[in-house]
């Protein structure tokens, strides 16, 4: 093998192998990033995956809502609306306009299933 023919071979690896570390490189550029967390909110067990660069954000965003809407609307926790609303049968109970639209949809769904739907 002429030292031609040997110059050329060692540059081809080496162009080949630099090729194949930008290659590697754009590939983890675009890895997906999974964010996910578990816990039990009105007494049912929820758990949220969310991929992406702002995962993490949004996944803080979701368990946040989720967070406030069993703040108001969990049955078994004593400071949420629905429960001081079981817990004081016949008396008025201040709620929000959440609770409300809730309490109304609640009613439709128990309406238009014929009361398979029990609220």
């Amino acid at each position: 093998m002429s030292y031609k023919s040997s110059n050329t071979i060692k540059t081809l690896i080496i162009l080949l192998f630099i090729v194949l570390l930008i290659l590697l490189y754009a590939g983890r550029l675009n890895e997906t990033k999974s964010f996910n967390k578990s816990g039990i909110f009105m007494d049912t067990y929820v758990s949220i995956e969310i991929q992406g660069k702002e995962g993490e954000k949004a996944l803080e965003a979701c368990w946040k809502k989720l967070e406030d809407l069993s703040i108001k609307f969990d049955r078994f926790n004593s400071e949420s609306e629905i429960y001081k609303i079981n817990s004081n049968s016949g008396n008025w109970v201040k709620i929000s306009n959440d609770t409300l639209d809730l309490l109304k949809k609640a009613i439709h769904f128990a309406k238009v299933s014929e009361d398979l739907f029990d609220p």
